[in-house]
């Protein structure tokens, strides 16, 4: 299946933000899978067949969808469902894909008081409600020190080097989470100092770029995946 594009609205989900009870869902669920589930699986899969060249020394991983289900064991919104559909493009690197490893997009769409389509994360961290991005979200402990490492050395350099064409085209940086300080581990003057507070690092095109959601943004999004292919391929490597 070709990506034939999303509706060109967020009723389903709409609607569902304002009936979000699994009776109200199972009664809709058809429209879930057709509108915006298969058009997601297909648009994901397109991507990793139009990006494999850009990965010449890294496998792209089977596409990822989020679950809808919302984890409601520790929140105070009990609402048993998300009201955005999110997924994306894994770079194999070993385990499970997951938001802590890098991916070569991801991909959220959907209401615009959805929340964030992590598995089951209730906020939106800095990527906001609907958003393409790539790189890694939230990288973990052992991740996040080969990360810091990497940023402060030489290595960072060359970060630096890839990432600077991409701000100045109006691309921003992004994590889901980051310090208010340095890391005591190095110098709070450190050139790189805003990125070791990171504790991901995601760079998100300009809304220009990405445009609207219909069958042609297959295109779109393999210009945005192919420009941030090396900042993608460093990270793997750098955290790996």
């Amino acid at each position: 299946m070709t990506f034939p594009g999303f509706p060109k609205t967020t009723a389903f989900f709409d609607e569902l933000a304002a009936n979000n009870s699994r009776e109200w869902f199972h009664a809709n669920k058809a429209h879930f899978e057709s509108e915006w589930q298969k058009p997601m699986a297909a648009l994901l899969e397109d991507l990793r067949v139009a990006l494999d060249d850009d990965y010449p020394d890294l496998d792209l991983a089977e596409p990822k969808i989020f679950r809808l289900n919302r984890d409601v064991r520790f929140s105070k919104n009990k609402d048993p469902y998300k009201t955005n559909i999110g997924g994306f493009l894994p770079v194999a690197r070993g385990g499970a894909p997951s938001p802590s490893r890098p991916a070569a997009l991801y991909i959220q769409y959907g209401a615009a008081g959805g929340g964030a389509s992590g598995d089951g994360e209730d906020g939106d961290g800095e990527l906001g409600r609907n958003f393409v991005a790539a790189g890694i979200y939230g990288l973990e402990p052992a991740g996040l020190t080969r990360f810091r490492a990497a940023v402060a050395d030489a290595r960072g350099e060359e970060l630096e080097a890839l990432v600077r064409p991409l701000l100045a085209a109006g691309w921003t940086i992004g994590a889901m989470d980051r310090l208010k300080k340095v890391p005591k581990d190095y110098p709070a003057d450190h050139p790189r100092g805003d990125w070791l507070k990171l504790k991901g690092f995601v760079l998100a095109p300009p809304a220009a770029l990405v445009g609207a959601a219909d069958a042609t943004l297959t295109g779109r999004l393999t210009a945005v995946g192919r420009a941030v292919a090396p900042i993608v391929r460093w990270l793997t490597f750098a955290t790996a």
